[in-house]
């Protein structure tokens, strides 16, 4: 009697502590880059006196935010790049910049996108420059979720 409680106990533990492995919204700046050119489907583009920012990033949220796409299919990751593109903003000395292009997700499942890349025209000599990447949690559903990220 006693071991069948114990069994119980462990079986309902194990039952609460996997309803918690929701992961909590975040975006994960994995790495920057300044680059002279851009090849894109045989095109390049380079932009006199600039550069362009490669910023690549995982997204993490608690829903799907392309439920009516099979996971990781190529409809998939382009819903959710539309999805999340929306919160991003890139801001040189405090004036907001348009992205120029972006990659969807390499790799997408129903509550991450992983290895989305994003890019920015950004001034060659930078060093008085401040800039910073900011996105809105709300695109990723959390309106107290905000991520910054200076980059030097």
């Amino acid at each position: 009697m006693k071991k069948s409680f114990v069994y119980l106990l462990l079986f309902n533990l194990i039952i609460l502590l996997a309803g918690c492995t929701h992961r909590a919204p975040e975006v994960v700046m994995k790495s920057f880059e300044f680059i002279d050119r851009l090849a894109v489907n045989g095109v390049t583009y380079v932009y006199k006196g600039r550069e362009i920012l490669s910023l690549e990033m995982d997204f993490y949220f608690k829903e799907n935010l392309a439920p009516n796409f099979e996971v990781n299919t190529k409809e998939h990751r382009a819903q959710i790049y539309k999805r999340i593109i929306g919160g991003a903003k890139l801001y040189i000395d405090g004036e907001e910049k348009d992205s120029i292009y972006g990659y969807w997700p390499e790799k997408s499942g129903e509550t991450y996108a992983k290895s989305m890349t994003i890019f920015y025209v950004v001034p060659k000599d930078r060093t008085k420059s401040v800039i910073k990447f900011s996105y809105d949690g709300a695109f990723l559903g959390y309106t107290d979720y905000h991520f910054d990220y200076i980059i030097k």
